[in-house]
């Protein structure tokens, strides 16, 4: 069986999301997806290509999920942004289309927008119906 497995981010980000199990913080104002990342790919290389060297914007959060589809394992990664800066990569995104960028001279990454929508479980919009006293 394919089970992922959820590798949140070690964010020193103070993160004010009042709901603590939607993983996308509150203040995020674009998602991206990179459905292929390397195993040996770290949240600082991440946050230093969109940052420092695409300049997209500030990155708030790095998820990264386990995957076995495929070859070979690999993460499913999600990036979140407290801005973003590139009003044209975001308008290709936003269209549904998908953009390589490029992190080395020989390999990219196949990034899209985030589709992922937070549906809270029956579990936790329910309040606790007892108290200890």
């Amino acid at each position: 069986k394919n089970k992922k497995k959820i590798i949140m981010s070690a964010n020193t980000n103070t993160n004010t999301n009042t709901n603590s199990q939607n993983p996308v913080p509150e203040n995020t104002v674009f998602s991206i997806c990179i459905p292929w990342v390397e195993k040996d790919t770290t949240e600082i290389d991440v946050r230093h290509q969109f940052e420092s060297e695409f300049n997209w914007g500030k990155v708030t959060k790095v998820d990264f999920i386990e995957s076995k589809h495929g070859s070979r394992p690999h993460f499913k990664v999600f990036i979140h942004f407290s801005s973003f800066e590139n009003d044209d990569v975001k308008q290709h995104l936003e269209e549904g289309k998908e953009l390589k960028a490029w992190y080395s001279d020989r390999f990219f990454w196949k990034v899209r927008k985030s589709q992922f929508v937070y549906k809270p479980t029956q579990e936790s919009q329910k309040k606790n119906t007892w108290e200890l006293a």
